[in-house]
Order: C-alpha cells, then structure tokens, then sequence
C-alpha cells in the first residue's frame, strides 16, 4: 500500500512539473518566427515659392471724381410699362343689334298717331287757293266708305261718349290735309278722329269747271252702343 501512495504521489509531481516545463520545452522544440519589421523610409519635398511681385504704383485720378456728383443732373430710372387689367371685353366690339325684318315696310296693325299742331283753328299748312263749300259749283262728295274712328279702350271702360269737330281741307286728287280741331268734348277722341279722316276720300269740289281745293268741316260723334 504504501508503494501504491509512492507510485501516485512521484505520478502526480511528474505530472505538475510537466506543466510547468511545457512552455519552455515549447519554445525549445518550436521556437517563434520573428517578426517582419516594416522599414519607413522618409522622402524629402522641397517647395518652389515665388519671387514676390514688385510694387505698381495706382494710376493718376482726376480730382474732381471725388467731388460729389451733381443729382439734379442724374436722369431718373425708368419705369417698364406694367399691362393693367386686361378683360375680355376690352377686346370685345359690341355689335348693333340687326334691325326687324318689317323694318322700311309699314306694318298694316300699328296705328301712327299723326303729327303736327292740330291745336283748334290752326292751320297746319298753306291755305291759298282754298274755297268754301257755298262758293263752289259742285261739292265735294264722299268716294268709298268712310272709315270709322276707333272708340279709345280706357273711355269704352269707362262709359264716356264723346264727339269731336275738325276741319280739314278736300285736296283735288280727293286726299284729305290741314286736319285741325275746332271743338272736342274730352282730348282721348281727338287722335281716333284725326286718323279716320286722314283715310277718307272724296271727288274733288269744282269751281268754273275746274277742280280745286275745298275746306270742309265735319263733326265726329263717339257713341257706345247696346253691344258696348
């Protein structure tokens, strides 16, 4: 037994010293590769400087630029031409509407209301040469039916009879001028009596065989009938 303990104990001190020789019998059987040292090698630059530059002397100035410059004579800056508002229709020409188609043709439903002064025993034109009915020949006498005046609407309305007087003068071709009115009982049945007889016609009065003008007057009455 104790030969055993001998026999461990001289294995266990080999085996310890083993391990503390390792490293050294390591570099022994295997010693390092020695290591490249990289060598610097230092290159010298030299630099070109430059002679320096030799002094210019500045060039001669007139004395009066350093005067302060007159402004009165400085013309003043311009001003570009800015478009104002421009709009659609400033290009735009309004057009004159076209005239009717009726337009130069009478219309056969439009009543022209007739001008002139028909103020009452005014003339509206030359009455020379002009004879009454009782100096005459033969009278004047009515050709064709004669055209009725028109009953004003408001006065239809309203009830109102009227009658009006008007003098006017037989031309020889039997046409009727010189309408004026001698008496009126309300001024709406005036105008309806000057139309009327502007469309009258006549056979032309005579004197000493002749054709000539007559002065004529005649009344022209407004009545509303049953029917009205």
């Amino acid at each position: 037994m104790r030969r055993g303990i001998i026999i461990g104990l001289f294995v266990s001190i080999c085996f310890h010293a083993g391990l503390a020789t390792y490293p050294i019998l390591w570099a022994f059987f295997f010693p390092p590769k020695a290591k490249a040292v990289s060598q610097t090698q230092a290159v010298e630059l030299s630099l070109w400087v430059p002679p320096p530059l030799p002094d210019v002397p500045p060039d001669p100035t007139d004395p009066d630029q350093d005067k302060q410059q007159d402004i009165s004579t400085l013309a003043p800056p311009t001003i570009m031409d800015v478009p104002g508002d421009v709009k659609v229709d400033s290009f735009t020409e309004i057009m004159a509407p076209p005239p009717p188609p009726n337009m130069g043709t009478p219309d056969p439903n439009m009543r022209v209301v007739p001008t002139g002064n028909f103020a009452a025993n005014r003339p509206q034109g030359n009455l020379s040469n002009v004879f009454d009915i009782k100096d005459l020949d033969q009278i004047p006498q009515e050709r064709g039916i004669r055209a009725s005046p028109v009953f004003p609407s408001e006065m239809k309305r309203q009830g109102i009879s009227g009658d009006v007087v008007l003098r006017f003068v037989v031309e020889i071709d039997g046409s009727t001028s010189n309408i004026t009115i001698v008496s009126s009982s309300n001024r709406e049945f005036e105008t309806p009596a000057i139309q009327a007889v502007q469309k009258w016609r006549f056979r032309p009065g005579r004197k000493a065989g002749k054709d000539v003008r007559t002065n004529m007057q005649v009344p022209i009455s407004f009545t509303l009938s049953d029917e009205d």
